[in-house]
């Protein structure tokens, strides 16, 4: 689906990007948020989710209350050590969600934390009502062939809208070429970056590097 645009004032505006309904893809949110008027290098999660009307709350994740968990969830968590439960992503009775965030997490693991269950809640909302997430790519290599996609696929989300591409070349063009540098601006981990580097094609043999007509676009 295209965008319908229209010029109000000298500002291209997007109407159908008002509506987080009709969100699908990274690029749209990104869309979406620039059209909030949001910060996103580095990325306001905490006014993103404010708009799409998703709360946030960072505890303990075996405090989440008993009565939004059911008892296979409950086994779940009580299965796993808390230190490797990064979140949970889960519709409440109302129909609101919410993301449940570790709250003995470093904040850059936060931060990829709650981007990571924006990927689950825009890509398979509909495909369930309780989402829980381990360690960064942890997840990806457990489960079922299913549950390992859908990590992949949050996974992936959650690092574009973190650190997208063309903003990571914008940096590199301007001279910051080492990780921890482009880490600190997007406010991720050294881990992250690099896995976004190396996805993007924007790291070899351990160098950042760019192709020269990334700069012009």
């Amino acid at each position: 689906m295209g965008f319908k645009k229209r010029i109000i004032n000298n500002k291209i505006d997007f109407p159908e990007i008002e509506k987080p309904e009709l969100i699908d893809s990274p690029s749209r949110l990104l869309l979406f948020a620039k059209n909030q008027g949001i910060t996103c290098v580095p990325l306001d999660l905490n006014s993103l989710c404010k708009k799409l009307n998703i709360n946030i709350v960072y505890q303990s994740l075996f405090q989440l209350p008993e009565i939004q968990r059911s008892e296979i969830q409950r086994s779940e968590i009580q299965r796993s050590d808390k230190n490797n439960i990064s979140g949970i992503l889960f519709r409440n009775f109302d129909g609101s969600w919410t993301i449940s965030v570790n709250e003995n997490h470093h904040i850059n693991r936060q931060r990829f934390t709650i981007a990571h269950e924006l990927g689950h809640y825009f890509l398979h909302r509909h495909e369930g009502s309780v989402f829980t997430d381990e360690i960064f790519f942890r997840s990806m290599y457990f489960g079922n062939e299913k549950k390992q996609k859908m990590e992949w696929q949050a996974n992936e989300f959650a690092a574009t809208i973190l650190m997208p591409r063309q903003e990571i070349v914008k940096l590199i063009s301007n001279g910051i070429v080492d990780i921890e540098s482009l880490a600190r601006t997007f406010q991720v981990s050294t881990l992250a970056m690099r896995f976004q580097l190396e996805r993007t094609q924007l790291l070899n043999d351990n160098k950042v590097n760019y192709v020269y007509s990334d700069i012009k676009n």
